[in-house]
């Protein structure tokens, strides 16, 4: 148990590494690369072009996007259906540079 007021520091990989990439594949391939290990990928959840020309592309979790869907009892049910999502809210913001 963290006594209160006792910061609990990050493991070292909770965050993908920042670094430049000379494509957007070549990002969406790595951040993918990361997270594949952690059992989840990345998607585009919004991407727009800034005033200044700059495009600005946030990737979200594919775990997000709401909270996983509550099970209605057995005689509801028509099929058996799973998913993946269980409302992650982690992203990533990118920024093209000029």
């Amino acid at each position: 148990m963290n006594p209160i007021g006792v910061p609990i520091p990050f493991p070292d990989d909770a965050m993908p590494p920042e670094g430049q990439y000379s494509s957007r594949e070549e990002l969406v391939t790595a951040i993918n690369a990361w997270a594949a290990p952690r059992g989840y990928a990345f998607s585009v959840k919004s991407s727009v072009v800034t005033p200044s020309g700059r495009t600005r592309v946030i990737y979200s979790c594919d775990r997000g996007a709401g909270k996983a869907p509550k099970v209605k009892p057995a005689k509801e049910r028509k099929r058996k259906t799973t998913t993946r999502r269980t409302g992650c809210q982690f992203s990533i913001a990118a920024k093209e540079s000029l």
